[in-house]
């Protein structure tokens, strides 16, 4: 009779972990502490430090995100209102690689298990690796894209970037 009431204990107690952690994550409404659809002037109350980048992008330089640190640009429409978020990694001593999977574990830790994608083209000299987290408003993706061709007729090439954008037209923003 004990095992069943610290199995049940246990049962009920992993259920209500689950539930906070999906509560947690029901929904993603922008990056930081923006929401699509702010207009230019609430981002940089949000973040004074934000400075023009060209007429419809604010950057912030320098954000921390686990090691390293990153430059957030806001995109906004016409309209001057927030349409996307793009996390620019900048090189550094580390691999790219290892950038993309530091990042995955963070976000992970952050958002919950991402949906994975890889490809490659073909003789493999175009490969790419995305992880996507979706909630109803938001779209994130992290995503490193490298070439490598074996034949060195071209240069090598490596990306890696994080964009969070709205599920929602540019109409209901």
């Amino acid at each position: 009779m004990r095992q069943r009431l610290t199995a049940l204990f246990l049962l009920l107690l992993i259920t209500m972990s689950n539930q906070t952690s999906l509560a947690q994550n029901a929904d993603v409404k922008g990056w930081g502490k923006t929401a699509w659809g702010m207009s230019e002037g609430e981002i940089i109350k949000l973040y004074p430090e934000a400075r023009r980048f060209n007429n419809n992008t604010l950057r912030l330089l320098n954000i921390p995100i686990g090691n390293h640190k990153y430059d957030v640009l806001f995109t906004t429409d016409r309209n001057k209102k927030l349409t996307k978020v793009m996390v620019a990694i900048p090189r550094s001593y580390q691999s790219l690689e290892s950038q993309f999977e530091e990042l995955k574990k963070e976000l992970t830790l952050k958002y919950g298990v991402p949906l994975d994608k890889n490809s490659s083209s073909i003789q493999q000299i175009m490969n790419t690796m995305v992880s996507t987290w979706s909630f109803p408003s938001t779209t994130i993706e992290l995503n490193y894209t490298f070439c490598v061709d074996p034949s060195h007729k071209m240069p090598e090439y490596h990306q890696l970037m994080i964009n969070y954008r709205p599920n929602i037209s540019n109409d209901n923003l």
